[in-house]
């Protein structure tokens, strides 16, 4: 089993979601007055197709921003998979970066914010040796 670990900025993925609530909340009342709008027959089949199209999730999902969350690596039993592309080699190097974005924390994917002495102890599971 693996957990993959990022740094987010957690103001903006809060604002995500809230803001994804309200449109879910537009995306509702639309389809509730859709459903409510009397048409004759004619019209029936336009109506229907309006309401698969405001039906679907994903035309009203709320994307974050690109930069929002940025992978670290992927914790695994016995190896920790540094994701190199991202800048991220070593835990020292996760700390600088921290450091000149002070909006970001680390974060497991489920959303589990973790402090940078319980991502050492992470590392530490892994096998990776730290040095500081």
């Amino acid at each position: 089993m693996s957990t993959q670990y990022s740094v987010v900025n957690t103001r903006i993925t809060e604002e995500v979601a809230e803001f994804q609530k309200k449109v879910s909340a537009i995306r509702a009342e639309w389809l509730r007055m859709m459903r409510e709008a009397s048409v004759s027959a004619d019209l029936q089949e336009i109506k229907e197709d309006l309401i698969d199209k405001l039906s679907d999730r994903a035309l009203f999902s709320v994307e974050e921003p690109e930069g929002t969350s940025i992978v670290i690596g992927t914790a695994r039993a016995g190896h920790f998979s540094w994701r190199t592309e991202n800048g991220f080699h070593d835990l020292d190097s996760v700390m600088r970066w921290l450091q000149s974005h002070p909006d970001y924390t680390i974060c497991d994917e489920y959303g589990t914010i973790e402090t940078a002495e319980e991502f050492k102890q992470v590392l530490d599971w892994c096998g990776t040796y730290i040095s500081s």
